[in-house]
């Protein structure tokens, strides 16, 4: 008896078959601009709202970038930059890294997670903008040709439906981090705050102890 497979089984082998092989491909892409992620780190201040759940959180790829990370200096606004596009082996992070190469790394490159992209815009006849879900543009490109632009706007979106459980997953992960952090903020504001008390009764009590020697 033959076992009917479920629509999202369906879906994902369509997916698998049609989609993902171009996208782990990869594509030449004029680079507009694409955010440069503020860091979070425990030592540091929360640079994030909760909203944003701390970019993606990956480990370091082997060219050293992290996901939500760009390195190298930072494009000059309204720069176009060459790159070739990539979706991860994982299929829920987009990379890019320039042609342009300096101490044999490239001289720009990064990732997002699938995940922080809440708007897939198709602007003008060629130009591909991903927004995160306060509208801020986290990268912009520009393919060759309108088809590319087209194929791969879909893919991608395809890509955020079938893949919707690692991605929740992921989401999953990135709060409880910014929980653990939110709450070592937390910790490290009330320990200052006692060390400040103790260190203010500490002063009390020496002018009381100076006073009463005084006084004797």
């Amino acid at each position: 008896m033959q076992c009917l497979s479920s629509p999202e089984e369906k879906g994902r082998r369509d997916f698998e078959k049609n989609h993902l092989p171009m996208l782990e491909e990869g594509i030449y892409v004029t680079l507009v601009d694409f955010d440069e992620p503020e860091k979070v780190s425990l030592m540091g201040s929360m640079s994030r709202s909760v909203s944003s759940f701390l970019g993606t959180g990956r480990a370091p790829s082997s060219s050293g970038a992290k996901a939500g990370t760009a390195t190298g200096a930072h494009p000059a606004s309204g720069s176009q930059v060459l790159v070739r596009l990539v979706v991860a082996d994982d299929g829920i992070r987009l990379e890019w890294q320039t042609l342009q190469q300096q101490q044999n790394r490239p001289l720009h490159e990064g990732a997002l997670s699938l995940r922080t992209v809440q708007v897939m815009d198709c602007c003008g006849d060629v130009e591909l903008r991903l927004l995160d879900h306060h509208g801020k543009v986290l990268l912009s490109v520009e393919m060759k040709a309108s088809q590319d632009r087209d194929l791969w706007h879909a893919a991608l979106k395809e890509a955020q439906a079938v893949f919707a459980p690692q991605l929740e997953e992921e989401a999953s992960r990135s709060r409880s981090m910014f929980d653990r952090q939110q709450r070592y903020l937390e910790l490290e504001q009330r320990k200052r705050e006692r060390d400040r008390k103790k260190q203010a009764l500490g002063s009390v009590g020496m002018q009381f102890t100076a006073q009463a020697m005084a006084n004797q």
